[in-house]
């Protein structure tokens, strides 16, 4: 008997998978798909606590910190919140900006956060490792001018990326799963949002190769030691061991790439999560 194989990723297991094709050719699915648990709980996870439901190790008085100090933010912000017209995504009353999703801003954080880092997108040809559902891309193409954005994931979150873009009229956008990956492909900016450091080892290797080292710039946001710590049995000091050998093995090809601690938000301390960054001036 054929033994099956192990996931690629945390995402990748069949509900998740199931839901996002599902979601993606009903339209009655469609429209509340960032409530279904099968797809929140990966892309935008929510917990209970005490009653109503809360965001996981999200502050909402911390992101409009954050989001405050950058000038434009209040003239950008409308056309923004279009994120949250698709899917019907729980929303959080906010002093001045009305009801809004928690993840939309975030989303919009860590646009200026690369802005920070690399300048002005405008122009850049961006590729994005495991895009959820289109958020950051849709965010990022409606403050910069990109030259194309690519998205690289699983076939059917593929699926929902490419209705949930076409629904908000974001355009040059390329759909690719990894086998499409070419391998004389180059881009300005890789981007991952807590998906590259979430692969198995293979295809984080594979990821390394193709994209990552083929990248001017980098942004990745990095959640320490999860599948390592399972793979371990759940010893620490194993998990860790695994994953300073994979930063070594990144770093021998990206010698520029950096954590930059002070993008983070407080709540990220408690995951150890980090930012890595290659290719700033910043």
């Amino acid at each position: 008997m054929t033994e099956p194989e192990p996931p690629s990723s945390i995402s990748d297991f069949s509900r998740y998978r199931a839901a996002c094709a599902e979601a993606a050719t009903d339209p009655v699915l469609f429209r509340s798909f960032r409530r279904n648990p099968d797809i929140s709980g990966i892309i935008e996870p929510y917990i209970a606590a005490d009653g109503p439901e809360r965001p996981l190790a999200l502050s909402i008085d911390e992101l409009i910190g954050k989001l405050a100090i950058e000038p434009d933010f209040v003239q950008h912000y409308p056309v923004c919140k279009r994120n949250d017209e698709i899917g019907d995504p729980p929303l959080t009353h906010v002093d001045g900006l009305g009801d809004a999703s928690i993840y939309t801003l975030r989303y919009i954080k860590i646009a200026y956060d690369m802005r920070r880092l690399f300048g002005s997108l405008d122009g850049l040809h961006i590729v994005e490792i495991g895009g959820g559902y289109g958020g950051q891309c849709a965010i990022l193409s409606r403050l910069f001018k990109l030259a194309s954005y690519t998205i690289i994931d699983l076939p059917e979150v593929l699926q929902l990326q490419r209705a949930y873009l076409q629904a908000l009229e974001i355009g040059s956008v390329e759909f690719l799963t990894k086998d499409d990956v070419a391998a004389e492909r180059r881009w300005d900016l890789a981007i991952s949002n807590y998906a590259y450091s979430e692969l198995s080892e293979e295809l984080r290797a594979f990821y390394l190769d193709r994209v990552l080292a083929r990248s001017d710039r980098g942004f990745m946001l990095w959640n320490y030691m999860i599948l390592a710590f399972a793979r371990s049995g759940h010893d620490y000091r194993a998990a860790l061991m695994d994953e300073l050998a994979v930063l070594a093995g990144i770093m021998e090809r990206i010698p520029n790439l950096r954590f930059v601690d002070e993008l983070r938000l407080a709540s990220d301390v408690e995951y150890r999560n980090h930012v890595a960054v290659w290719g700033h001036t910043a």
